[in-house]
């Protein structure tokens, strides 16, 4: 059964996604997933890929100790996302990947 409809928009300059519930939030039954993630160097920080093969509902991100924000938290993940972790510090890959935190609500069901 589908409880969900997920909207992606696509234009020129960006891209933006969301979703809908098509029933209550507790008879929804979404079933666990786990969230990959992978990372890259870009101009305004890191940039963070993330996936999954089964909806993640509110994924939410932190860094740990690191200091910088995310172009954007706490969102639906469907299939794929990006985010940039926005930042002037000197990280490191390996560094963003050790302190990064990924959780989403099927996590805490």
């Amino acid at each position: 059964t589908t409880h969900f409809l997920s909207l992606s928009l696509v234009w020129k300059d960006g891209t933006a996604e969301d979703g809908i519930l098509l029933d209550k939030p507790k008879a929804c039954r979404f079933l666990p997933t786990q969230v990959a993630c992978t990372f890259s160097r870009v101009a305004k920080g890191i940039g963070i890929t993330l996936a999954s093969k089964r909806p993640a509902l509110m994924v939410g991100l932190d860094q740990g100790e690191l200091k910088g924000s995310f172009s954007r938290n706490w969102f639906p993940l469907f299939d794929k996302a990006s985010v940039v972790f926005e930042t002037t510090g000197n990280y490191t890959l390996q560094q963003v990947k050790e302190q990064l935190s990924v959780f989403h609500l099927a996590e805490e069901a």
